[in-house]
């Protein structure tokens, strides 16, 4: 008999907001094992966002005494309009300035992990339809007002 086990490896996601990106440690079941936010100063550049990035995964899997081979992939949430390969094509301005450095392949390069990378509103319409309003519903239509 074959047996799932959700904590083989981790998932890090990182939901991007303007000022207090989110950051969430799950296992492969989809449980969320923890989570947390950090302030981004409202001068930083995009060198300093994507170290505060870092360091704080960093901080979130050390507090779950995890070592970074114990990922199996980040999971990225981002405002704007991404293509295959985790290139911004288009973002709006306030939020441009997140990815003046390839923030994606830092993420990569530090924890030894793919980076998958989708826009923020499809990634919030999947999780309303796989685990919130949507749950029970065939279809659903999510409307994004920021």
């Amino acid at each position: 008999m074959v047996h799932f086990n959700a904590q083989f490896k981790y998932i890090l996601a990182l939901d991007f907001h303007y000022l207090r990106p989110l950051l969430a440690l799950g296992d492969l079941s989809g449980s969320i094992l923890d989570e947390c936010s950090m302030d981004v100063p409202p001068k930083a550049n995009a060198a300093d966002r994507a170290a505060l990035v870092i360091r704080t995964a960093h901080l979130l899997l050390e507090q779950n005494q995890l070592a970074t081979d114990m990922l199996c992939c980040i999971a990225v949430s981002a405002p704007g309009i991404f293509d295959g390969d985790n290139h911004l094509r288009f973002a709006n301005e306030q939020f441009s300035e997140w990815f003046e450095v390839d923030i994606f392949s830092q993420l990569s390069a530090q924890f030894g992990t793919p980076v998958l990378v989708k826009n923020d509103v499809k990634t919030a319409l999947i999780g309303e339809l796989q685990f919130g309003a949507g749950i029970h519903s065939k279809s659903l239509l999510y409307v994004s007002c920021g």
